[in-house]
């Protein structure tokens, strides 16, 4: 019996497992079937890419967990196919297959691992299980460790060799360009002239500033140009952040901005995505970009290069965002001051 797990009923009478350790409870609104359905299989129209895929499909499962999302999906899939046979090939990651196997000694209670116990012990002892699900194929691995680490290891060209990036489903990177091609990248957010002297000398490429101060920009551009000139990394930029509260009549402060003749801004608004228009933008997480949906819209709507993911999305809810969009379109925040109005 593993002691580091308990069951929960949610609100809605169904099951979920609780995380004694990090106390926090998976799937904890409508529970594991409902939202692996909603948010990962049918968002991302996995089974109608499955049957219309002429041999394997991948799909790359960040954070196995207790194999809720991982067993509906292959249960969606195997319902789908309407008669033709498919491959499916599903690769798992995660820290450790406790909550996984805890799942497996309360199927009956949680239900969705139903008709896989088998499969599902194999997958926990042995790391993979080749298995039949009706007309459907399934290879199942599970990548034991720590994915951000792997994922390096992959971006470096170090890849592990079960695991090919022309795939249907895999990674395009964690945060945004910067990098070589199909690479994430690191890009850093500097508050004054000191740090960005200092992210200068680590050898960032892509800069962000946000001054109290925008007339101080002007200097951080010269800085940059003298620490990057144009004949360097094409991918070097610098981007500065306009004041994020704009008040009509103010737009004053948007073309001081503009002045320091920055590569790029920061666009926190609609009155910044319409100054900026024929500007270089990265959307800031004020934009609340929490899904696939609003990612499109303000890319193709406004033309932005990038936008930031919602400061609000957890691990699975960053994971369906990257899947549902061009890894390479995406920022995601890996360290900063979280703003006051989030926090409780």
């Amino acid at each position: 019996m593993n002691s580091g797990y308990s069951l929960v009923y949610l609100r809605n009478g169904v099951c979920s497992i609780r995380s004694l350790a990090e106390a926090e409870t998976f799937h904890p609104v409508i529970g594991p079937v409902i939202e692996a359905e909603a948010l990962y299989v049918r968002q991302l129209h996995l089974p109608e890419r499955v049957r219309e895929t002429s041999g394997e499909f991948v799909i790359w499962d960040v954070g196995l967990g207790a194999a809720a999302n991982a067993l509906t999906a292959i249960r969606l899939v195997r319902e789908s196919l309407k008669g033709k046979p498919a491959q499916l090939r599903l690769v798992s990651f995660d820290h450790t297959s406790d909550a996984a196997a805890f799942a497996l000694e309360h199927g009956a209670e949680l239900g969705y691992v139903a008709g896989y116990e088998s499969a599902l012990a194999e997958l926990i002892r042995n790391h993979s299980v080749k298995f039949s699900d009706g007309l459907l194929q399934v290879e199942w691995t599970l990548e034991p460790g720590d994915f951000p680490a792997w994922l390096e290891r992959f971006v470096g060209g170090d890849a592990l060799p079960r695991v090919q990036a022309d795939r249907q489903v895999g990674p395009t990177g964690f945060m945004g360009s910067g990098g070589r091609d199909g690479e994430a990248a690191l890009i850093v957010l500097v508050r004054s002239l000191a740090q960005l002297r200092a992210a200068l000398d680590c050898g960032i490429q892509t800069l962000y500033c946000d001054f109290d101060n925008p007339k101080k920009y002007r200097d951080a551009v010269a800085m940059f140009r003298a620490a990057r000139p144009a004949a360097g990394n094409p991918r070097s930029a610098l981007f500065v952040a306009p004041p994020r509260i704009f008040k009509t009549g103010e737009d004053w402060t948007l073309e001081q901005v503009r002045s320091c003749g920055a590569d790029g801004y920061l666009a926190r608004n609609y009155d910044h995505l319409k100054f900026f228009a024929r500007d270089r933008r990265i959307g800031d997480y004020s934009l609340n970009v929490a899904n696939g949906l609003a990612a499109d819209y303000f890319l193709e709507t406004f033309g932005l290069e990038r936008v930031t993911a919602s400061y609000d999305l957890n691990f699975q809810q960053i994971e369906a965002l990257l899947r549902a969009t061009p890894g390479e379109r995406i920022e995601v925040t890996l360290h900063q001051h979280m703003p006051m109005f989030h926090m409780e």
